[in-house]
């Protein structure tokens, strides 16, 4: 073969390399469609994120409105402390920018919680969430109760008054007489999970973890089961598998055909703790490719500010607990 014909075979190559590779950026899920599982056959369930937060303010009554209209089997929402040590249903302890205040001047740890009901908390997303207030987590379990069969309650200890272990009980007594201590599951940061183990051992808890905390030597995967801990959680953002999806993740596009062998990884992982009894969670996936790729590996559960997005893949919502 002389060396034009290869030439012209290496270019032929090349543009056919760099057609394929443009109509996967372009059209990445319906090109990989054939190699993926049917949503539809999946046991995977739709987690809101902080409520439907993409179309109303997060971890508010009107969020988790949408967030059951939307079809998800379940919600995670945030819990902090007032003052006065109730758990309220907050991601952050500085709320000074929703209200066009300096930092720090707003602090929910430094308000009663009659102080904090009278703040509107849904303006910030839009007028007509005006009338939004600030819920309490014994008021958002009273509502989810019957509509939903999985709440993630994250225990966010970067609050004052959260990282007690007062709080944590005062919180585990919630639980206990919300009547849904079954379906609620207590999400806790890493390092901070063998108090809840040795002092409320009859509630529930998750363990998040990423590729980053193993690197660092804090608890890893294996360790956290072993303690005891049957649900088990990443940040999809911090997930480590392997370097291609680190790509993927930062730079998308022409990477995302190779992001589905980076996934493999991820299958066996899960494959070989829920043979053990143990169930896992992925947070925030609100890429509809990222989604496919999670239900093919198997994932139990996906945390989502897009919950209509993913219940419109996997189908109807299964009205069965998930336990």
């Amino acid at each position: 073969m002389t060396v034009s014909l290869v030439s012209r075979w290496l270019l032929v190559l090349f543009l056919a390399l760099a057609a394929f590779v443009m109509a996967v950026e372009k059209w990445p899920e319906q090109l990989l469609s054939p190699f993926l599982a049917d949503p539809l056959s999946s046991h995977t369930k739709v987690i809101a994120h902080r409520g439907a937060s993409s179309s109303a303010p997060e971890n508010t009554l009107a969020a988790f409105e949408a967030a059951y209209e939307a079809g998800a089997d379940g919600v995670e929402t945030d819990v902090i402390f007032t003052r006065d040590h109730v758990p309220v249903l907050m991601h952050h302890s500085d709320v000074s920018e929703r209200f066009d205040q300096q930092p720090g001047t707003t602090l929910v740890n430094n308000l009663l919680l009659s102080e904090l009901k009278q703040l509107d908390i849904g303006t910030w997303f839009s007028s007509e969430f005006a009338d939004q207030r600030v819920m309490t987590v014994a008021e958002g379990l009273q509502y989810m109760q019957g509509r939903f069969s999985r709440v993630y309650l994250h225990y966010k200890t970067e609050n004052e008054q959260s990282d007690t272990l007062d709080s944590m009980h005062r919180l585990a007594e919630v639980i206990r007489r919300s009547g849904m201590r079954e379906e609620v599951v207590v999400m806790v940061e890493s390092g901070n999970v063998a108090p809840w183990l040795e002092f409320e051992s009859d509630i529930e808890v998750l363990q998040c973890w990423s590729g980053t905390d193993n690197q660092m030597g804090r608890t890893p995967i294996e360790e956290s089961f072993e303690n005891g801990l049957r649900h088990l959680g990443f940040y999809h953002e911090n997930k480590q598998f392997g370097p291609v999806f680190r790509a993927v993740n930062e730079y998308g596009g022409p990477l995302t055909l190779i992001s589905l062998l980076d996934f493999w990884p991820t299958e066996h992982l899960l494959a070989e703790y829920q043979a053990k009894d143990a169930d896992f969670v992925a947070f925030t996936v609100n890429d509809e490719y990222l989604m496919r790729l999670y239900v093919h590996a198997g994932i139990d559960f996906i945390g989502t500010d897009r919950p209509a997005v993913l219940r419109g893949m996997l189908g109807k919502r299964n009205e069965t607990a998930a336990k």
